[in-house]
């Protein structure tokens, strides 16, 4: 018997039966939080629970997934007589989902892709980000999450008790409630950013929109990486890297000055009294040749740079806002991003850095199994995701329970705007597919495009980009005093005619996709440069960024995420 100590008498598992059947998230969410904390006490049964939970989920999104339909078979004429088994489902499923079916498993590398493109709509449409900020947990020294854990097992400690506490005694403690652990870091998570980030106080100015994502330290513990948008921030021009270039015997002076600096400043780090003019005077090195130097080495590669004026001893501490460390309690790093260019690359970089083995697992074992099919292939990642993650006790809990991984001011919305040939449909379920007459043509799900050819006549001038900022799939207005923002397929432009339709798509008004934006001529292009004046203002409403946004993007889809670009995002 499993868990004999857990259930003593063999009954009340998951599959008991019940008056009012319940849900297996459910079902676990019930015994973990339950106040009889023997459940939550249990990492076996946390990491059992976990794996049960997620094994239905990429159970339900594999089928799902065999419900996408291939772009071709859209522009035939397919009836519901055609496929009602599941061979011809087979025929017609997509064959090159490799591992992104698992994107709504959260934790999956799928799941952070997502959280890519998220951001990068976001940074598309805001901007670059002001602020990046690092949130790193301190639960061993937070005396509260010490003391919440044990009065749940009838202690009560001082402060004192607690700070006296060996490193063995504070991780057992931990060891004893993950779940509250990770519970107690995301109500603190919440309540800085509710009380003093967000709040009135603004310690770092207005913060207009957010995102961030939990990751999960080797040790275990959850930290949070955040973007943040201030309202009116300051911006720093780019510099061009043809501006003040020094000659190759300049260059090589500045770097032997820097290097100098560097190996002397391993030596008086720790030591308060000494001042970087003293070390600077040491070396018979004047400031402005030295300021001259670090800008150089800093901007050489052509992006902005901020340098911090510190002394020789605080060179190795990161940067951080006291009135926000006075607040967390913990390490934190807190950088200006510089441009767009530089917070793409970081983005990139940080969102793929913990899932990238696995992701690169993931990739080879969906192209090895290709050739039996699309279902055999999703069910051998399936199987190797869910047995080659390693996972903490307090990532188990994240997984498990409603805690978000990530979270945002923002939704974003993604929007197929290829050619209707080369999209994705979701058919709809099988039952509902076998009441259909064999002649019936509606077999596939609507969507956002689908929903705003039907639009109502009271709205037929907005576009497809706002009516989808402004709209939810509900059909209720979305009540939010900012509009969604939009993620659009990344079209090469030269595939003009593919480019300039999904800008027809996105902007230009229309009820027919064929005959309203093809020209007289047949193309494209034509009706787009006949109609841009129109929807231009639009465009650059939903595009203000579109240039630099492009040629970071274009140098990350052709090179990959930068290595380790995440350690110095403003340089």
């Amino acid at each position: 018997m499993a868990f004999p100590t857990l259930f003593p008498k063999g009954t009340f598992g998951f599959d008991c039966q019940r008056d009012r059947p319940i849900s297996l998230v459910k079902y676990f969410n019930q015994r973990i939080l339950n106040c009889d904390n023997r459940f939550a006490a249990s990492t076996e049964y946390l990491f059992y629970a976990q794996y049960r939970s997620e094994a239905k989920k990429v159970a339900d999104c594999l089928s799902i997934a065999m419900r996408k339909c291939k772009g071709q078979h859209q522009v035939q004429k397919i009836t519901a007589g055609q496929i009602k088994n599941a061979e011809d489902i087979r025929r017609l499923a997509r064959s090159d989902l490799s591992y992104h079916f698992l994107q709504n498993v959260r934790g999956s590398p799928a799941f952070f892709n997502k959280l890519l493109y998220d951001l990068l709509g976001m940074i598309r449409q805001l901007g670059s980000c002001t602020w990046f900020l690092t949130l790193s947990s301190a639960d061993m020294k937070w005396k509260d999450t010490i003391q919440v854990i044990a009065a749940q097992h009838n202690q009560k400690m001082s402060d004192e008790q607690v700070e006296n506490m060996t490193w063995e005694q504070k991780s057992t403690w931990l060891r004893t409630n993950p779940v509250t652990a990770a519970r107690h870091f995301d109500h603190r998570l919440q309540l800085f950013m509710s009380t003093l980030v967000l709040g009135k106080s603004k310690p770092i100015g207005e913060i207009q929109d957010f995102k961030y994502r939990i990751e999960f330290q080797q040790r275990g513990s959850p930290h949070c990486h955040m973007l943040l948008w201030v309202k009116n921030a300051p911006s720093i021009s780019q510099n061009s890297p043809e501006d003040d270039i020094p000659d190759k015997r300049t260059q090589t002076i500045y770097t032997e000055l820097l290097t100098a600096v560097m190996g002397k400043l391993e030596d008086v780090q720790h030591d308060p009294e000494v001042t970087l003019e003293a070390l600077l005077e040491q070396f018979e090195i004047p400031e402005a040749m030295y300021m001259k130097a670090l800008t150089w080495i800093k901007t050489k590669q052509g992006q902005p740079a901020v340098l911090y004026r510190r002394n020789p001893s605080d060179c190795f501490i990161n940067n951080y806002s006291p009135t926000l460390m006075k607040a967390w309690q913990a390490n934190l790093d807190l950088q200006y991003v510089t441009n767009v260019y530089a917070c793409i690359m970081y983005v990139a970089s940080y969102v793929s850095k913990p899932e990238k083995t696995l992701g690169d697992v993931l990739k080879s074992v969906s192209k090895n199994s290709a050739p039996a099919g699309p279902k055999k292939m999703m069910e051998t990642v399936s199987k190797k995701f869910l047995s080659h993650r390693e996972v903490s006790a307090q990532e188990a809990v994240y997984r498990l329970l409603p805690l978000p991984l990530t979270k945002g001011s923002r939704q974003v919305i993604f929007l197929h705007t290829d050619l209707a040939e080369n999209r994705t449909k979701l058919l709809k379920p099988m039952k509902v597919i076998q009441e259909l007459d064999d002649d019936d043509e509606n077999l596939y799900q609507e969507g956002m495009l689908e929903k705003y050819q039907l639009r109502p006549d009271c709205i037929e001038h907005i576009c497809l980009a706002d009516f989808a900022a402004n709209n939810s799939y509900a059909r209720k207005t979305n009540t939010n005093s900012d509009p969604d923002l939009l993620d659009e397929e990344s079209l090469d432009p030269e595939t003009p005619e593919q480019y300039y339709h999904s800008k027809l798509l996105l902007y230009k008004p229309w009820r027919d996709e064929t005959k309203d934006l093809l020209n007289e001529d047949g193309t494209y292009k034509r009706q787009y440069f006949n109609c841009r004046p129109t929807f231009c203002d639009r465009m650059n409403y939903y595009e203000p960024n579109n240039e630099e946004y492009t040629q970071a993007v274009e140098e990350l889809q052709e090179n990959g995420p930068p290595e380790d670009a995440w350690a110095s995002l403003a340089p």
